[in-house]
């Protein structure tokens, strides 16, 4: 199998995170839904590892200050 690496650029997300690991990912994913319009927009799930255990966070790609502001969502930076 051929692998490809893609550099990408950090991204910053608007995010929710879910209640629980693997069972609240499905709520996540609607609750973001329901505060913003998500058709032709990038979206990543983010696992992350804590002391607590490990958390999935929903992220949409955001488009600028203002929607950060309007909807009220954390902000979380990934790649680069």
């Amino acid at each position: 199998m051929k692998s490809t690496v893609i550099q990408q650029v950090p991204l910053r997300l608007i995010t929710v995170k879910a209640r629980s690991f693997p069972d609240g990912i499905r709520g996540a994913w609607q609750e973001i839904e329901s505060k913003r319009a998500m058709k032709g927009r990038k979206a990543y799930g983010l696992i992350c590892t804590t002391e607590a255990g490990m958390e999935y966070h929903a992220g949409l790609v955001s488009d600028g200050e203002l929607e950060v502001r309007v909807t009220g969502l954390p902000v979380k930076r990934a790649g680069g």
